[in-house]
Formats: structure tokens, sequence, C-alpha cells
């Protein structure tokens, strides 16, 4: 089955903060961590290996990529398979390019 972006978010955030800025859904949040998870799935949905391969750390706001990949394409990519993500306030691209040669996972789709 194939993930969507959108599928997660609403799944995973249905409260909005009322008039006085509390929470007005009954139902519990899960907790902002597994924000990290969303990521990786979204990232999981690309059909580059060295994308699929790279690391999801979400923190106060901000989701850190981080791993290696062939080309600065690719990393591109992998920002733009987890930007729309709801509650991610930045995202940091710690992703590495260390070429076609250098990269375990550098791979074409299948």
């Amino acid at each position: 089955m194939m993930l969507d972006r959108t599928m997660l978010e609403v799944e995973t955030y249905r409260a909005e903060p009322g008039p006085n800025g509390q929470l007005s859904s009954t139902e519990p949040l899960r907790p902002r961590t597994d924000l990290a998870e969303i990521a990786r799935s979204c990232l999981q949905a690309n059909p580059y290996e060295d994308i699929k391969s790279l690391e999801c750390e979400y923190h106060e706001g901000v989701l850190m990529l981080r791993g290696q990949v062939c080309t600065y394409y690719h990393k591109q990519l992998a920002q733009e398979a987890v930007r729309d993500i709801q509650g991610i306030e930045s995202i940091a691209n710690g992703v590495k390019v260390v070429g076609v040669n250098h990269s375990p996972t550098a791979r074409k789709p299948r």
C-alpha cells in the first residue's frame, strides 16, 4: 500500500486549537516525535534506494535529514518528499552528496 502524506497528516493531527488556545478535540494526539516516522515513510515511498536509506530526526519543529546520496538532485528530492508534512516548521538538510561511486545504496529506481 502506498502512503499518502495527506492521509498521514489528517490521521495524526486532527485537533485544532480553540479560541482560548486549548486543543478542542477529545482525541489524543500522537507525540510529535511521530513526525520523524511519518517523514521516514515519505522517504520510503521514493523509488531511489539512497533516498530510502536516509535517517530522520524531529526536535522542536525541526526535521533533520541525515545520510548520503549520490547526487544533489536526490538530496533535493528527499527534502521535497517531506516538506509538506504538517507540524514540521523547518527542515535541516544534512544529507551529504558523495557521488555515484561512493554511495553504498546508489542504484537506479526499480
